[in-house]
């Protein structure tokens, strides 16, 4: 009896075949989405959290149509945020973000993007007015526009 036990302890530390090592996912932690953002077309956005990786994509579903999906990379990180551009096509609405490395995701959270457009127009001599006319994020053309004394029509990026 004593040599059956001592047999069998002996073969249960011989496992050939060792358990597979848990995947723990992507490891990103301490994520702040806010509940919206104000972006240009084409943007840079800045998402905040520990364990993004350059490459990694993230992933935008228009929330009122699933249909609508974007894509945007990650060009830089930091040990706090992670960087990418607004991708094209992008309008404003809300959108779920998930974060996909490889297999791996992770859904982040929701944001409400609102695209509006780049305002930051050069000065131009004797210019005593600016502004663009824009509506979801691009600018309008042909507008006629007053500050009560002059008048004129914006161009083609609705400056």
């Amino acid at each position: 009896m004593l040599l059956l036990i001592a047999a069998v302890a002996a073969c249960t530390g011989c496992k050939e075949d060792p358990l597979p090592p848990v995947d723990e996912g992507l490891k990103i932690t301490g994520i702040s989405i806010p509940a919206s953002l104000n972006v240009p077309v084409g943007g840079e956005v800045i998402l905040t959290g520990i364990g993004f990786a350059v490459n990694d994509l993230i992933e935008f579903v228009l929330t009122s149509d699933a249909g609508k999906v974007y894509t945007a990379q990650l060009t830089s990180v930091t040990g706090q945020n992670g960087t990418f551009l607004l991708p094209a096509g992008v309008t404003s609405g809300t959108y779920r973000l998930t974060v996909k490395r490889g297999t791996d995701s992770m859904v982040l959270g929701t944001v409400t993007i609102n695209v509006v457009a780049d305002t930051s127009i050069p000065d131009k001599p004797g210019m005593t007015v600016k502004g663009v006319v824009y509506s979801d994020g691009e600018g309008v053309p042909g507008v006629v526009v007053s500050d009560g004394v002059e008048v004129t029509v914006t161009d083609s990026k609705g400056i």
